[in-house]
């Protein structure tokens, strides 16, 4: 196997060793600032968003979803994330009404998505290659209504 000098540190010169840390930085800092960035962002969303919820509301969400996740029903008792059903960015409050719990994966994977756009995106993945149909789909949303809601909602 050959080594290439360049992909060796121990074989750089003491100017491509500056340039590295030089370039590593940069990008700490530019890091840096985009997490400020997105703090801020969230900062501001929460704050115009409207509304707040309590430690009650989310246990007394953790009851009314069984212990289990929003999207994927997998149990959340020992770990989970709060997220806001309809997004901040998309308009959505901050109040109890908006809140559900999901585990880390699926808030993490839903982002800032509308909940039917993200239940779409489970739905293929978890099914991998199967089709999946509008009939399945209206399901799994007004099973999700039902979780969240405990009533069917529209897709």
């Amino acid at each position: 196997m050959v080594i290439r000098r360049y992909e060796d540190p121990l074989m750089w010169t003491d100017e491509e060793r500056a340039s590295f840390v030089e370039r590593q930085t940069q990008w700490a800092l530019e890091q840096k600032r985009r997490c400020h960035r997105a703090s801020d962002n969230k900062r501001r969303a929460l704050k115009a968003a409207g509304g707040n919820h309590t430690a009650e509301d989310i246990r007394q969400q953790m009851v009314s979803q069984s212990g289990a996740c929003a999207y994927c029903g997998a149990d959340i008792t020992q770990k989970y994330h709060v997220d806001h059903y309809i997004p901040l960015s998309m308009g959505g409050s901050n109040g109890a009404e908006n809140i559900v719990l999901a585990c880390p994966s699926c808030n993490c994977a839903k982002g800032s998505l509308m909940p039917d756009v993200f239940l779409r995106k489970i739905l293929v993945r978890g099914l991998n290659a199967h089709v999946v149909t509008e009939a399945e789909e209206m399901a799994a949303v007004e099973h999700m209504g039902r979780l969240i809601f405990g009533k069917a909602v529209a897709a």
